[in-house]
């Protein structure tokens, strides 16, 4: 039985494969496969159902948002959440619940988590200019884009201030 032209082309390819040392398979595949980061993004809610926004100093025009920041490399994304609630607002949280896991970019996805378990003061470090607790149906109008609709999609502005 003849073999075809496809197939013969695929046994090459895989013999050549194996043999490639995997250090540079590794590399090969992380050139070919698409790359994105990924950020965790959370709703922060109080006793009285208000969300937490920060007012961010590098955000130009509209600065305000929820607590977000980038997973780091081994990181979960839970400890990635704590990390950037401590980092920007010296809040401690133990319990999250996931909102969301969405594309927000082509190369960004982001995991939104909720709490409402948080303890202590709010002190904002340098990237943050103010901290505000506000009912979802009143957020202000600079918030950024991508925290109004992830506030949207938890059920925020549908008219409630928390979501069932």
């Amino acid at each position: 039985m003849r073999e075809t032209g496809r197939s013969l082309l695929r046994k090459l390819t895989h013999l050549v494969w194996r043999l490639t040392p995997r250090p540079l398979r590794l590399r090969l595949v992380g050139l070919l496969e698409p790359s994105f980061r990924v950020t965790v993004a959370l709703i922060v809610r109080n006793d009285e159902g208000e969300v937490l926004l920060l007012r961010h100093v590098f955000r130009g025009s509209n600065p305000w948002a929820v607590p977000a920041g980038f997973v780091k490399h081994g990181e979960t994304p839970e400890d990635a959440a704590r990390r950037e609630l401590r980092e920007e607002t010296r809040l401690e949280a133990d319990e999250f619940s996931l909102v969301t896991v969405r594309n927000v970019r082509p190369d960004l996805m982001e995991i939104a988590l909720e709490t409402s378990s948080v303890r202590g003061e709010i002190e904002l470090n340098m990237e943050i200019e103010e901290s505000r607790w506000v009912r979802t149906d009143r957020l202000p109008e600079n918030t950024h884009s991508d925290s109004r609709s992830l506030i949207e999609e938890w059920g925020g502005l549908s008219g409630s201030t928390a979501a069932s």
